[in-house]
């Protein structure tokens, strides 16, 4: 038996098993807010209502009056018990099951994305399911055709060309890539999240994580076979998509849902096994360059956001204006074109082993939509890289690892597909002349940004693209920059990596957004201190799992903010353990002693001293800021 026909037979075992073992019931997706009684007693006051305003009668309307009022006393009580008895579930499930618990509580604290029902194409809305799967599968189709290729243009002639002889070369080669163990792929199933949703394959985390020793020995025979091969089977490259509604009120458009693609899951345990081969290759030879931060091990986030602060005011403090422009791409990871990828990876000189399986990985995929009971016919993706893998994102750093040089920019700051580039004029005397240097260089980037999105037909969104002068100017100066003809916008704050950046860079906003999220937060904490049930022990719990990465986010930022600042969280900080503890009006003082709580300041040194001590072993110990950024004393 051939390792593909062991395979479907392995999860046609596990999907059988699986309906085997589960109870299926029908549950109804919509569910009346109040009870039948209620809703009887609301029908008997809309009629006495539509009597009185017809016949406008003294009786009907003391009548009416007494009815609202038993109304609505009746939902007021209904509701507060309903509270109260999910409180009291929260409570006794703490001490049972953390899943349980987390289940319940999520309830408050996680928004969940609204479903839709209807679409609107061409401002009319469409509620029937089958012509709203017909619409999605017709948009998400033209999405995923392959860009046009010139073949007049010598660089698009020359991909072509390239990429055919790549082919041919890897279909004749047959060394391997590193194999993978049992011990590896345990190692792996172990990182996975124990989630219970299926797969297209019906398979879930949840049962993998469940397998016994022998079905992983020969998982990695198969898997060792196809490495061997350098293929993937053809039923991990159909995904089933999903829509979830981007837009917070009204009728969604086609473009405004957010496609989720189901895959395989065990095409998942593959491709990372696969990711560690192509990271090492990646790391080894440098490919990426340290100016991106994006899912790479030992890279964070609050690298590029650091680095950019000092670097700007170490320029602001020389009085020197600073230009930042944030490109916005169309479609980022699902306008990755195929050929082009190919050829640069192999001009990059990546193993003809890895690339093998890279090809394999991106040929013949398909995918169809599902939008309720209602399944579309599968259509080809002949662009992008597949939502869901792990492959993906690695895949793009290194598709675009060279933006950096081509851009030409003072300095670029990479974080996935978010980009920034920075660049600062010569010290002048006159600010105009640094202003119409500004203006030339801003332009001159853009258009090599540009030339490069359209070279590799990465498109990116014009539209969205935005420019931010940083200026220590009591009046703003004006700047004209340019891109594909279009003048750019110019900002005076920009939401750029969860941050907000102000054109004095000024952290008020971020914090001010930062204490805003805190109290929301506080408001459903209240909620939870009203019922007499939860106990300390749970509010705590809740405290620090919603309300306190708030703080946390700030961390990296706290010792650059003003004294002011800082003292407006640590105050936010202590009434929320006053919350928490239900002493509201001690001291602060004395919530050491008597709470037993630390102070935020002691959390902060505390990620400090961490950062510190881990900075050696990141991206952050390579910042050409380093030393500008933690000149304080963390203790």
């Amino acid at each position: 038996m051939s390792s593909t026909e062991w395979y479907k037979n392995y999860t046609r075992f596990l999907t059988a098993l699986k309906n085997r073992l589960t109870k299926w019931q029908e549950i109804s997706k919509w569910k009346p807010t109040l009870p039948p009684y209620i809703l009887e007693k609301l029908n008997q006051l809309h009629k006495i209502r539509n009597r009185y305003y017809k016949y406008q009668q003294e009786n009907d309307r003391t009548c009416l009056r007494q009815m609202t009022k038993h109304v609505r006393t009746e939902i007021l009580i209904y509701t507060s018990s309903k509270w109260n008895d999910f409180l009291e579930n929260i409570q006794q499930n703490h001490g049972r099951s953390d899943s349980t618990f987390w289940k319940h509580l999520s309830r408050i604290y996680r928004p969940k994305s609204l479903p839709f029902r209807k679409l609107r194409v061409n401002e009319i809305e469409i509620t029937s399911q089958q012509e709203i799967m017909k619409e999605l599968h017709e948009y998400y189709s033209n999405l995923f055709t392959p860009p046009t290729i010139n073949r007049d243009d010598p660089f698009d002639a020359q991909v072509e060309i390239d990429y055919n002889h790549i082919l041919k070369q890897v279909e004749s080669y047959t060394k391997s890539v590193e194999l993978t163990s049992p011990y590896e792929l345990k190692r792996t199933i172990d990182n996975l999240k124990p989630k219970k949703s299926a797969g297209y394959d019906a398979i879930s985390n949840f049962m993998i994580k469940r397998l016994p020793p022998g079905y992983l020995q020969c998982l990695s025979k198969c898997f060792n076979n196809w490495f061997a091969e350098g293929i993937l089977i053809d039923d991990w490259k159909v995904a089933k998509i999903i829509t979830l509604n981007k837009v917070k009120t009204g009728s969604p458009q086609c473009d405004q849902t957010r496609p989720i693609s189901l895959l395989a899951t065990h095409s998942k345990l593959y491709e990372k096994i696969l990711l560690n081969r192509i990271q090492n290759w990646a790391e080894i030879n440098h490919i990426i360059p340290v100016e991106q931060s994006g899912f790479r091990k030992g890279c964070l986030l609050q690298t590029r956001v650091l680095s950019i602060y000092q670097e700007v005011k170490n320029f602001l403090a020389a009085n020197v204006p600073t230009l930042s422009i944030y490109v916005d791409y169309k479609k980022a990871y699902d306008k990755v074109w195929h050929e082009g990828l190919i050829v640069k990876l192999h001009r990059m000189k990546i193993p003809l082993e890895l690339l093998k399986l890279i090809i394999n990985w991106l040929i013949n995929r398909k995918a169809y939509v599902e939008f309720g009971s209602h399944k579309s016919d599968e259509f080809e993706v002949k662009v992008g890289l597949p939502q869901g893998s792990s492959l993906s994102p690695y895949i793009f750093i290194i598709f675009h690892s060279d933006i950096v040089s081509r851009a030409d920019a003072c300095s670029t700051h990479i974080f996935a597909d978010d980009l920034c580039a920075l660049t600062v004029p010569p010290i002048q005397k006159s600010l105009p002349k640094m202003i119409e240097y500004v203006n030339k260089k801003g332009s001159e980037i853009c258009k090599k940004l540009f030339d490069y999105s359209v070279t590799w037909k990465q498109p990116i969104n014009v539209d969205k693209t935005v420019v931010q002068l940083f200026h220590t100017q009591v009046v703003q100066p004006k700047i004209q920059i340019y891109m594909d003809g279009k003048q750019l916008d110019c900002v005076r704050s920009f939401k750029y990596l969860g941050f907000e950046w102000t054109d004095k860079l000024s952290l008020a906003p971020t914090v001010d957004r930062c204490i805003e999220k805190i109290k929301s937060s506080y408001i459903k904490l209240k909620w939870l201190k009203r019922n007499k049930h939860i106990t300390t022990k749970v509010l705590r719990l809740c405290f620090f799992a919603y309300s306190f990465p708030f703080f946390a986010w700030m961390f990296p930022l706290f010792p650059l903010l003003p004294l002011a600042s800082q003292e407006i969280l640590k105050r936010k900080f202590r009434v929320g353990l006053r919350l928490v503890h239900r002493r509201p009006f001690i001291a602060a003082h004395e919530i050491p002693v008597v709470l037993k709580e630390r102070p935020l300041e002691s959390y902060v040194a505390t990620y400090l001293n961490k950062r510190l001590i881990r900075a050696p072993r990141s991206d952050l110990g390579e910042s050409l800021f380093y030393n500008d950024i933690f000149n304080w004393d963390p203790s």
